[in-house]
């Protein structure tokens, strides 16, 4: 984001806070009265810069207010897939939902589950697809040790009320150098009988803390 200060006298200094409370802390190399700032997280973040000059009182600049929405990152705002290789994606950024679902910790390489590890879904991503005529799909994540799951709703409000139906999840592919994907990648192949033209919805999250850059691969077999 940018943010410029116009018609300023004296040393510039940009401050960056989380909250209009504070705490303030000085932004490394910005000392210009344009600021250029590269956000690495999502939220509300402010600006303010404060000027001084030798024997004068420092002025301080009203405050910048900007929100960082990250796509995907709630289930209301998930990124439609085609078939295909879609991405790359990254989930470094992303955050759990408030009342995310998440599917049961009934094991690693189920097909409707995922490993117990002690975690709810803190870094997780949405996406939807619409079912093709066949409806069966194959789903695969193949570059990092994230976990998949595939669900029904009717909006996407359902899941953050209970009402969202789990189709199918896996943690671990126990083939995935078959299928072409890194140790502990996830890779659903158990979907059948969607119904055609229907939407569902996508749950990617990275094991524990995993994060990464990732595709997702949506396969009508």
């Amino acid at each position: 984001g940018m943010i410029v200060i116009t018609v300023s006298t004296g040393n510039i200094q940009w401050f960056g806070a989380e909250s209009t409370t504070g705490p303030l802390t000085p932004i490394v190399v910005a000392n210009y009265d344009t600021l250029n700032y590269t956000y690495t997280a999502v939220g509300d973040f402010y600006f303010t810069a404060i000027l001084s000059n030798p024997g004068c009182d420092s002025d301080t600049a009203s405050a910048a207010m900007t929100t960082v929405i990250l796509p995907g990152d709630n289930a209301c705002d998930a990124i439609d897939l085609s078939f295909g290789i879609n991405g790359a994606y990254s989930n470094e950024a992303a955050t759990e939902q408030a009342g995310e679902p998440m599917p049961p910790l009934s094991g690693c390489q189920v097909q409707s589950g995922w490993c117990d590890d002690g975690s709810t879904p803190d870094n997780s991503m949405w996406f939807t697809f619409t079912a093709p005529a066949s409806g069966r799909v194959i789903l695969q994540v193949p570059e990092f040790d994230a976990r998949i799951a595939i669900w029904k709703a009717t909006t996407c409000a359902d899941f953050t009320s209970g009402g969202a139906t789990l189709v199918a999840a896996n943690d671990d592919d126990p083939n995935y150098t078959a299928h072409g994907g890194v140790n502990f990648s996830p890779y659903v192949d158990s979907v059948y009988c969607l119904v055609p033209g229907t939407k569902y919805f996508v749950q990617v999250d990275g094991y524990a803390t995993a994060t990464d850059s990732f595709t997702v691969v949506l396969t009508d077999p």
